[in-house]
């Protein structure tokens, strides 16, 4: 494979690459010299980038020939972690340096086509280094909490949903589904723009102007609610998701990203912040014989009171939703459930005289 000089990442490839946004706020951050180059090889670059952090910000951009065209991945310790604008001016700073740099020069060395400057990273030792300038400091503080107006936000909207029955699930229980949104130019959230199928395949058009932040929220959120990468449907289920799905629920609500309902259903979400846990009584069911019962205990002993509909997500179950009026509740466990609980949850157990003594030497041995 032959190697790729850091000059033929054009405009155009930049473009097949990376956002509108990131190209806008890259070149910024480059003509501003807050990237610097520690590492240069040939299809690689690492550096670091000043951002609000207490420390810069390490990006590593890589590239390749594949057939006719140029491949470009990155990776940054930013909180949008790809394809961001600390990559772009990575890439930009590179190219400017290898410009300046004097030619002739032996292959790979000072002055040598392609050859990309690097700073020595003994003068990029503490952090005050890097914010040495307090103009720099607000800036950077200033520009990465701005809401920029180019970007367009997503949103999560949840409905509740119930299969058909059919011989294979006589019963089915209510769930809940997702699907993705974008804002609309009128403000409104709308459906058309934006799918599962767009954010997992990473490179759709139509996503070049959604906010980087919620389009990774979202991605990683997808990686929990599915593991079919063949078929990636317009709405998904909650309910079979693994367990680290509400880590990537937080993650949505962190970034940003609206969690609202359909307009059939609760209009209202909310992603609890305390965990249920599961409680099992014991009561005496008459003729010597004892009662089991199971039942869901939550710092808000009114989420549950008056709610129209209770289901439990995950197999076995990891969290429930509660549905009481227009709000719609997701609230993780404490711990992972066996999947016994669910069934004591929906139908109490009654322990016959005979095998009280037995119960009761289970339990509390």
């Amino acid at each position: 494979m032959r190697q790729v000089s850091i000059h033929e990442l054009t405009e155009d490839v930049l473009r097949r690459s990376y956002d509108r946004g990131s190209l806008i706020r890259g070149r910024t951050y480059a003509a501003e010299d807050r990237v610097r180059v520690v590492s240069a090889a040939p299809g690689l670059l690492v550096g670091l980038a000043t951002g609000h952090a207490s420390q810069p910000y390490r990006v590593q951009v890589a590239w390749a020939a594949r057939g006719a065209s140029i491949s470009v991945s990155d990776d940054c310790t930013c909180p949008v972690g790809l394809a961001c604008k600390h990559a772009v001016a990575l890439i930009l700073t590179a190219q400017r340096s290898a410009r300046a740099t004097p030619a002739p020069g032996s292959p790979g060395s000072p002055g040598s086509p392609g050859h990309v400057g690097v700073t020595d990273p003994a003068r990029l030792t503490g952090p005050e280094r890097q914010f040495a300038d307090w103009r720099r400091v607000f800036h950077d503080l200033r520009d990465e909490h701005a809401v920029d107006p180019d970007e367009t936000p997503i949103a999560i909207e949840f409905a509740i949903s119930t299969i058909k029955p059919s011989r294979y699930v006589p019963s089915p229980r209510p769930d809940v589904t997702l699907r993705p949104l974008r804002r609309g130019s009128k403000g409104a959230w709308i459906r058309t723009g934006v799918s599962w199928r767009d954010l997992e395949s990473g490179y759709a058009y139509a996503l070049r102007d959604i906010d980087p932040v919620h389009r990774n929220a979202a991605r990683a959120l997808l990686m929990s609610l599915t593991t079919n990468r063949y078929n990636t449907p317009a709405t998904l289920p909650l309910g079979p998701a693994q367990p680290d799905v509400w880590q990537m629920l937080r993650r949505l609500v962190d970034a940003g990203v609206a969690l609202v309902g359909e307009r059939t259903g609760p209009t209202e979400v909310v992603l609890a912040g305390d965990p249920a846990r599961l409680a099992v009584d014991l009561v005496d069911a008459g003729d010597g014989a004892i009662r089991v019962s199971a039942r869901l205990e939550h710092d808000d002993p009114a989420l549950t009171a008056n709610a129209s509909a209770v289901g439990l997500l995950g197999d076995p179950p990891h969290g429930l939703f509660v549905v009481n009026g227009a709000q719609l509740t997701l609230v993780p466990f404490a711990q992972r459930l066996p999947r016994a609980a669910g069934r004591l949850l929906a139908t109490p157990l009654v322990v016959p005289p005979a095998d009280v003594d037995e119960l009761l030497d289970a339990t509390f041995r």
